[in-house]
C-alpha cells in the first residue's frame, strides 16, 4: 500500500556502500540531483537483489520517521541497465571516471535537470565509443558549459590553433564518429582537466 508521504524518484545508481548491519546507502543522480538513499537488504523475495552501479531506477521512497535522516526505498525496478560496461575494461574505467565526477559535483548544482540528461548521455556513449575518454571531455566540457563556467572563452581559447580545431571537432560530432589518436586525446583531456581544477570550484 502506497502512502501518501511516499515519494517516486527516477535516477541513475552511482555508488553503493554498506550502513549498518542490515541497509545499504545508495546514492542515486536524478533531476533533484545528488540524493543518498537506503536500501534494507533482505535474502530472498523481489528486493532482494540490490540494482547494480550504473543501473537506472525508479524508485519508491518512504520518507524517515521524525522527519530527520535519509529516506528509505520501500521498492524499486529497473529501467535501464549499465552492464555492457564490464565487459570492457576502458569502458568500465570511463564509466567510473564519471560516476565519480558526479558523486564530487553533483551536489549542489543550481539546477540538475540538464546535468542528470548529460550523465545518461554519457553512460549511453562511452560503449559507442573508440575510445571512451572521449566522452569524458565531451562531458567535462559540457557540464563546465552548463554551470556557466568560461570553458569555451578560457580554456578552449587558450589551445593551439591545431588542438583547438581537434576539440571543436570532437565536441560537435557523435563519438561513434571520432577517431583521434590516444596521445593526443589524453593530452586534450587532462589539459582540460588541469584548467577545471585550477580555475573553477568542480573536482576532477
Amino acid at each position: 500500500m502506497v502512502s501518501a508521504s511516499d515519494l517516486e524518484v527516477s535516477g541513475v545508481v552511482l555508488n553503493q556502500e554498506q550502513a549498518g548491519e542490515s541497509h545499504r546507502r545508495v546514492y542515486l543522480f536524478s533531476e533533484a540531483g545528488l540524493t543518498p538513499f537506503l536500501f534494507r537488504q533482505i535474502r530472498s523475495g523481489p528486493f532482494s537483489r540490490l540494482p547494480d552501479f550504473l543501473d537506472e531506477v525508479e524508485c519508491l521512497l518512504s520518507p524517515p520517521k521524525g522527519g530527520g535522516g535519509l529516506s528509505f526505498v520501500r521498492e524499486f525496478k529497473v529501467l535501464s541497465s549499465a552492464r555492457e560496461l564490464a565487459k570492457n575494461a576502458e569502458s568500465f574505467l570511463a564509466a567510473s571516471q564519471l560516476a565519480r565526477f558526479y558523486l564530487d559535483n553533483g551536489a549542489h548544482l543550481l539546477d540538475p535537470v540538464p546535468h542528470f540528461r548529460l550523465l545518461k548521455k554519457g553512460i549511453d556513449a562511452i560503449p559507442h565509443a573508440g575510445n571512451p575518454s572521449v566522452v569524458l571531455l565531451k562531458v567535462y566540457f559540457e557540464f563546465s558549459r552548463k554551470e556557466g563556467l568560461p570553458v569555451r572563452e578560457s580554456w578552449l581559447r587558450s589551445l593551439s590553433e591545431e588542438d583547438r580545431a581537434q576539440t571543436e571537432a570532437l565536441l560537435s560530432r557523435p563519438v561513434r564518429e571520432l577517431t583521434l589518436p590516444a596521445d593526443e586525446l589524453m593530452g586534450l583531456l587532462t589539459s582540460l582537466k588541469t584548467w577545471m581544477n585550477a580555475e573553477t570550484e568542480l573536482k576532477v
